[in-house]
């Protein structure tokens, strides 16, 4: 350890003699390194991380596929929705999501807020607990029930301070007095993640058939799969069909699974791009070992002295291989602060399209990539 430590103090002076060398090599480690963990983290946090709900393997989403029009992903109409949530046997729950706008008035400056209105059962499908107040309850859905909303947490921060006392308030959106009943814990959200006010999807007895709206999620019984699941709605879309035909003509079902919904097309993007920037990663280490190859024969004199005071080759390995991970160690510490910098500038680009955004960030698996590099 003596030795170690006197070969690291060696290889510090070595580099402090050579500023102009020590500062392109440990800027070509550096950015080499920080662009890796850049795209190593969104990969990871965007297509590598499971979804933040209760086994998420589960969940996947349906739509309305009508061939001959080329759409694939049709949204889903109330009655629909209704009949494929009543007739199904193989998903434990079902639910209905569309988007919703609130103007919130006479609690402070009036603003306007994105929200969702979602099946009383939404939540609980999904496996999200409020972290105060309670959870929509069956029969919030049906025309006439009081009229109730969940705050998300972002929003409950934001306008009201954390104030535990919000649960009960009453609150005047688009002119309708609404009871908040509970609000939502800091997770991210993957579906309507941009949603601060959620309300109960009613229910319309009387909804035109014709009239698509929904977007409808769906967690697959024990033991179900997919493939099962999607033969079975295609059957049943057939049956609607032939029930309704003026309407239903031409429709049948889609099924995906969640995770592939939320990341789509970025998938195949991001992965190219990570091996883009590995390929950067070894341009810079080749650059570096030219440099260091260089340099050793800058030494030879040096290297001679040291042999001729009997160096053994192995204490002389040795001394190379501490320099070049001192190099290492500096260059992959300011990777990670060129990383931490980029990461913080993709938190606040809202207008980059990327899913799963908020979810981004340096944790042990992103350090420990680092570490590796």
């Amino acid at each position: 350890m003596p030795s170690l430590v006197q070969d690291t103090r060696l290889a510090a002076r070595i580099f402090a003699k050579s500023p102009g060398f020590t500062a392109v090599a440990v800027l070509s480690i550096a950015l080499g390194i920080g662009a890796n963990t850049t795209i190593f983290s969104v990969v990871d946090g965007v297509v590598l991380r499971p979804l933040s709900y209760r086994d998420p393997a589960g969940l996947v989403v349906l739509y309305e596929k009508r061939v001959q029009q080329n759409r694939l992903r049709n949204v889903v109409s109330q009655p629909d929705y209704v009949d494929w949530k009543a007739r199904n046997t193989v998903f434990e729950g079902m639910a209905g999501v569309t988007g919703a706008g609130f103007t919130l008035a006479g609690d402070g400056e009036p603003e306007f807020l994105r929200g969702a209105a979602v099946a009383p059962n939404f939540f609980r499908m999904v496996g999200i607990q409020p972290q105060l107040g309670r959870d929509f309850a069956d029969g919030e859905d049906q025309p006439g029930a009081a009229p109730v909303i969940l705050l998300s947490n972002g929003f409950w921060k934001r306008r009201f301070g954390s104030d535990p006392t919000v649960v009960g308030r009453t609150l005047t959106l688009s002119g309708q007095q609404r009871t908040v009943v509970g609000v939502l814990p800091d997770v991210p959200m993957s579906i309507r993640s941009t949603a601060e006010i959620w309300q109960p999807l009613i229910l319309d007895p009387k909804a035109f058939r014709g009239l698509h709206f929904l977007q409808v999620f769906a967690r697959l019984k024990p033991g179900v799969s997919a493939e099962k699941a999607r033969a079975e709605m295609v059957t049943l879309a057939a049956n609607i069909e032939r029930e309704n035909p003026d309407v239903n003509k031409g429709h049948s079902i889609n099924l995906f699974h969640l995770k592939d919904e939320v990341v789509g097309d970025v998938r195949p993007a991001l992965l190219t791009l990570l091996g883009a920037v590995g390929l950067v990663l070894m341009i810079a280490c080749a650059n570096v070992a030219n440099l260091l190859l260089a340099r050793a024969v800058q030494r030879r004199r040096e290297t001679s002295i040291r042999v001729a005071l009997g160096a053994a080759w192995w204490q002389l390995a040795r001394q190379h291989m501490i320099e070049n991970l001192l190099l290492s160690f500096v260059g992959g510490a300011a990777g990670l602060l060129i990383a931490s910098w980029t990461i913080g500038l993709l938190h606040g680009m809202t207008a980059v399209d990327i899913p799963r955004l908020q979810e981004i960030g340096m944790d042990n698996r992103v350090l420990l990539f680092t570490f590796g590099l």
